[in-house]
């Protein structure tokens, strides 16, 4: 479905040469300005004494992309009204693997902190030891919309379950760690796709506040009946991103 103006204020969209090809996380279009063929997925911007920093998918991540720069903007056909973000450290999760995308995460900080409003604001991170099995999450994005699809024009979101971990193991087999969260429709129909990669797993607390709960990694196609997405978890990473932030 489509997400309205009104929903939480995390999402975003990255392009190149005004052309979509990825997503993140506020309501405010984001560009990455950059001439290499490999493009960057931010997720959520959060500050600190130094700058903003950026969750970042891992596998995207390149030294050069450190003179890039990140533009806000509020919507994907209007980009005169930015805001400019350079990026000047890039750290990388020093365990990541391929293939399997074990510990698929890194964090951007940028030259100067975001500043907040109604269409750029922080998600928060997750609690410790927070059950998620069977509980809704929410993924959003500017992704495809079916595999092999062009992306969307417009901010869709979709409602899916988290599954149980050994049903997802059991899916996957070897391909789901400790540090994975699955979430997909059981039947198939409800996932992230192309493009959504780097995106966020979003869950609604009992308070109202919103956490992200996973950072969009892999799957099978899209929306495959008894294959759910898999997420880098973030509960897993929550040292690594306190050190390596420096709140």
């Amino acid at each position: 479905i489509t997400a309205e103006l009104t929903d939480p204020a995390w999402q975003d969209v990255i392009s190149k040469g005004g052309m979509h090809i990825g997503s993140g996380r506020t309501k405010r279009f984001v560009q990455l300005n950059e001439s290499q063929p490999n493009i960057a997925y931010q997720e959520c911007v959060l500050p600190n004494g130094r700058g903003g920093h950026c969750r970042h998918l891992h596998y995207c991540v390149q030294d050069d992309f450190k003179q890039n720069i990140l533009k806000f903007t509020q919507y994907l056909c209007l980009i005169e009204q930015t805001y400019n973000f350079r990026v000047t450290e890039i750290h990388q999760h020093v365990d990541f693997e391929l293939p399997s995308y074990h510990h698929d995460i890194a964090i951007l900080t940028l030259h100067r902190p975001a500043v907040f409003n109604t269409y750029v604001w922080p998600i928060c991170l997750p609690p410790v030891g927070l059950k998620l099995t069977n509980k809704t999450a929410v993924i959003i994005g500017w992704g495809t919309q079916f595999y092999g699809g062009p992306h969307s024009h417009v901010l869709m979101e979709v409602a899916v379950p988290v599954w149980d971990q050994q049903r997802c193991i059991d899916a996957f087999v070897d391909s789901v760690f400790e540090e994975s969260i699955c979430a997909g429709g059981y039947d198939g129909g409800k996932d992230a796709c192309q493009g959504d990669s780097g995106g966020p797993l979003m869950h609604q607390l009992p308070s109202g506040r919103w956490i992200v709960v996973g950072v969009v990694s892999w799957g099978i196609r899209c929306g495959e009946p008894n294959h759910p997405g898999i997420y880098t978890r973030v509960e897993k990473y929550l040292s690594w991103i306190v050190e390596t932030v420096r709140f």
